[in-house]
């Protein structure tokens, strides 16, 4: 994805920040999901830890995302890497609810037919 949307050291990244967005919206669809299936024990756990934590967690990049960050900012770019950190953090957490609605609505819609 970085190959397809490179940047340079004064460009907003968005790369890292479509990959963080994405995988904050799969792992709040993830986490609903399997709390509409149960408790937090068994294959629900086991699923939340190797898709969630495991897999969610190598698809994102926080390393990378803080590492453009400093960059940013000790090249002189600190509005954007102020408007970088605080947009990834606030879309991450909407991403994550966004997510959270969309599990639930199938789920609502799968119950209800």
């Amino acid at each position: 994805i970085e190959n397809l949307l490179p940047h340079d050291a004064s460009g907003w990244p968005w790369a890292t920040f479509l990959i963080n967005l994405s995988g904050a919206f799969v792992l709040g669809g993830l986490l609903e999901a399997l709390a509409r299936l149960g408790d937090d024990s068994g294959w629900r756990q086991r699923a939340r830890l190797c898709a969630g934590t495991g897999g969610c967690g190598a698809f994102t990049t926080y390393s990378t995302f803080a590492l453009e960050v400093v960059l940013l900012g000790r090249h002189g770019h600190l509005q954007t890497a102020i408007g970088y950190g605080v947009l990834s953090v606030v879309g991450g957490l909407v991403a994550a609810w966004l997510g959270i609605v969309v599990a639930a609505s199938v789920h609502r819609r799968r119950t209800s037919a």
